[in-house]
């Protein structure tokens, strides 16, 4: 009987073993994405506020706030905002998420006079596990006194 108990225990124990943790579902996912950014740009002044992904200012400029939430599972590592005009980078700044995930920065936009400008904010981002990834949040536009202007008609 003794030897019976033994054998039996012999066959149920590698499998008993085999049975622990887990959740039924399978292995954890991997992450494997960078983190997400949902943002918008502000338009501060001049007044009136104005709110979207694209925001014009006129031709004297203004101050342009960013304001985004990057969230990653992994946790995130690194934000850096690129202020870009004319597809060439004149800023970085690295910006420090709060608790919720959100980051700000201002800027203040110079004055133009023969062409609209175009100024691109655009956050790369790095989650812990070094994924990572560019994501456009907004342009604002300076705009030119010239712009939109037709010209007067001719004298007769």
């Amino acid at each position: 009987m003794r030897l019976l108990m033994l054998w039996g225990l012999g066959i149920l124990l590698p499998l008993l073993v085999g049975c622990g943790g887990g959740d039924g579902n399978g292995p954890s996912p991997v992450d494997n994405q960078p983190p997400q950014v949902s943002g918008t740009l502000v338009r501060i002044s001049p007044s009136p506020q104005e709110t979207g992904p694209v925001v014009n200012l006129p031709f004297t400029g203004g101050v342009v706030q960013l304001v985004a939430t990057v969230t990653d599972p992994s946790g995130v590592q690194e934000v850096i905002l690129l202020l870009e005009r004319d597809g060439q980078v004149i800023e970085q700044q690295p910006l420090t998420p709060d608790a919720a995930g959100q980051v700000t920065a201002q800027k203040t936009l110079p004055p133009t006079e023969l062409q609209d400008q175009r100024y691109t904010f655009r956050l790369q981002v790095r989650d812990r596990l070094n994924n990572s990834g560019n994501v456009v949040i907004g342009i604002a536009i300076v705009r030119s006194p010239l712009s939109g202007l037709t010209p007067p008609p001719p004298p007769f």
